[in-house]
């Protein structure tokens, strides 16, 4: 298992957003899209995965409270290999009823 140290982005959930569970976003190299999805899928619920910012390859992460730290060690693997970098915990678009999906 990857040792995560990912401590800076922290997993400070509102009450409000708890119910949603966390919501990451990231840059993915074009290259290793597809790589970093099969891996997501191998895991059950581990995280929905989609494509956010099609031209600046952003992607979105909801990841259960449960998978949070299984999550954080897979993407620090991912930006150890220089495939995914920025990630950064923001507050669930699902938690917004205003927010469009």
């Amino acid at each position: 298992m990857f040792i995560s140290t990912f401590s800076h982005i922290g997993h400070n959930l509102t009450s409000r957003n708890a119910e949603c569970g966390a919501y990451y976003q990231a840059h993915v190299v074009r290259k290793d899209c597809n790589y970093l999805v099969a891996l997501l899928k191998s895991f059950d619920h581990m995280a929905f995965d989609r494509t956010i910012d099609v031209e600046n390859s952003i992607f979105e992460f909801f990841v259960p409270d449960a998978m949070v730290p299984m999550f954080l060690d897979l993407m620090k693997h991912m930006e150890d290999i220089g495939a995914v970098s920025g990630l950064v915990q923001k507050p669930n678009r699902l938690a917004d009823p205003s927010e469009q999906l």
